[in-house]
């Protein structure tokens, strides 16, 4: 749900995932699935990863400009998918 991601996911994409295993492995610049616990609290987002400024933090970063970056420490990772194929189906009826 949301449109943090819109034009490049919408609602209902069928995505196929890579599990990365070693977050030092990230590819940065490139779009993943990433759980978060930070703080007491779970996340689950659909982002694209870049390189923070901020030292042991990384950036994630959506397609639709009118949401903000938002920056967490990647020892706060819990999992991350690499988003290799995203496949929306459309019908004219």
């Amino acid at each position: 749900t949301g449109d943090s991601m819109y034009p490049a996911l919408k609602a209902g994409d069928i995505l196929a995932v890579k599990e990365v295993k070693n977050k030092q492995n990230i590819i940065w610049g490139q779009m993943y699935i990433v759980a978060i616990s930070h703080k007491g609290d779970d996340y689950l987002l659909y982002k694209y990863i870049q390189k923070s400024e901020k030292k042991g933090k990384i950036a994630l970063v959506s397609e639709n400009k009118h949401h903000q970056p938002v920056e967490f420490p990647l020892s706060s990772v819990t999992a991350l998918g690499l988003i290799k194929v995203a496949v929306r189906f459309t019908s004219a009826i």
